[in-house]
């Protein structure tokens, strides 16, 4: 939006954003804004290798702890 358009509907007091009166407690209407997918059926996967072993998390291994200088 140019700075002249919002010059413009500030003259009228509308709603940068919806084109309505703007005032105290101003709330836009809904939008519904509509996803266009692709056409999934030509999908081509490509496998680079397998992982043999699983990985783990290190964060599973660990056990919680609380030291004392968090309760001051």
């Amino acid at each position: 939006m140019t700075p002249q358009q919002m010059e413009e509907k500030r003259a009228k007091g509308l709603c940068f954003n919806c084109d309505t009166k703007y005032g105290l407690g101003h709330k836009c209407d809904e939008k519904l804004f509509y996803i266009e997918g692709g056409n999934e059926d030509n999908k081509e996967v490509e496998i680079i290798g397998e992982v043999e072993e699983p990985i783990e998390d290190e964060v599973e291994n660990q056990k919680p702890t609380i030291s004392c200088h968090a309760f001051s």
